[in-house]
């Protein structure tokens, strides 16, 4: 996550921080307060005070997340001793487009301003070569298989004519 979104992080607050190594709220918030009070320009009560404000982001990014987590997990699972029905569309990913989801997270790496600039050219080439790839060989496969007009399968449904035509 980018300093920008750290209360009392400004744009001058994160170039310092920047040549410091300090690049993500992550790791502003396992920073050394007194390391970072001998930066110039920072006082021992801003460094606590940004340090704390990252804490505090990175801890309800954590509680978001776990609690996102057990949602999921109580939703997802049923009951104890119920019978799990393997015919159920939840089960099941289609290869395509979790590819392409695992494709934009890491284009959204190569968007972000608090990645070093030469890692977010590598995240782009990942990305160029993730998509090539994409369309080289699954595109052509899911077109084939539309060409062919398999049966519309159980249990994802999935059709390959709802995705590329």
């Amino acid at each position: 996550m980018s300093l920008a979104n750290v209360k009392g992080v400004g744009k001058s607050t994160q170039a310092v921080l920047a040549d410091h190594g300090i690049f993500s709220v992550e790791e502003l918030a396992a920073a050394d307060t007194e390391r970072l009070a001998k930066i110039p320009g920072f006082s021992k009560a801003k460094a606590q005070r940004i340090v704390l404000a990252a804490k505090a982001l990175v801890g309800n990014l954590a509680k978001a997340r776990f609690s996102r987590s057990l949602q999921s997990d109580a939703d997802s699972h049923p009951a104890a001793g119920a019978p799990i029905s393997l015919t159920s569309p939840e089960l099941y990913i289609n290869r395509e487009m979790s590819l392409l989801e695992f494709n934009y997270r890491v284009l959204a790496q190569a968007e972000d301003v608090g990645t070093p600039l030469l890692e977010r050219l590598n995240f782009l080439c990942i990305s160029c070569s993730n998509m090539d790839e994409f369309f080289e060989v699954r595109v052509a496969s899911v077109l084939q298989k539309a060409d062919l007009d398999p049966p519309n399968r159980k249990p994802t449904t999935f059709r390959p004519m709802n995705c590329c035509r």
